[in-house]
């Protein structure tokens, strides 16, 4: 009988006192995904190119080499079909979230320019509260002191 590749796996992880919780961490899987594969278990795992990527780097993590561990090719899962994600980038709920914000944002700006305007200093004034000044005396010059004093 021979050893599936996720046993292999699980073996070496547990003869190097290697945690199930570490090796998830390290390979940015969760536990369950991690014990799925080491159960040799494809239903709830990622497409197969992504599987093999993380065989590789199980195998590197747990100091065996790559082409000792015999990567099964795993059954075709039914994926979902493959769409444009860009249709659906921004849903309905999110437009009305979005056309918030910038309603908000909008009236945001404008009652702080209000509220600028509205305690700013005046920079001119009107011309009625403006003081008025006499125009200075002439100043006298020496022809009008001389025909003063005759």
């Amino acid at each position: 009988m021979s050893i599936s590749p996720g046993q292999r796996l699980k073996a070496a992880r547990e003869a190097r006192g290697i945690s199930r919780t570490w090796v998830a961490y390290q390979l940015n899987l969760t536990t369950e995904r991690l014990a799925a594969l080491e159960e040799d278990d494809y239903a709830d795992l990622p497409e197969n190119a992504y599987l093999r990527g993380y065989w590789r780097s199980y195998a590197q993590l747990v100091g065996m080499n790559w082409e000792d561990v015999e990567a099964p090719d795993p059954p075709a899962a039914p994926w979902r079909e493959l769409h444009d994600v860009r249709e659906d980038d921004i849903r309905p709920g999110r437009q009305m979230l979005l056309a918030a914000l910038v309603l908000a944002l909008l009236l945001g700006a404008l009652v702080w320019q209000w509220q600028r305007s509205l305690f700013a200093e005046p920079d001119w004034q009107p011309s009625s509260h403006r003081l008025i000044l006499p125009a200075p005396p002439p100043a006298p010059n020496s022809l009008d002191t001389e025909r003063a004093s005759q």
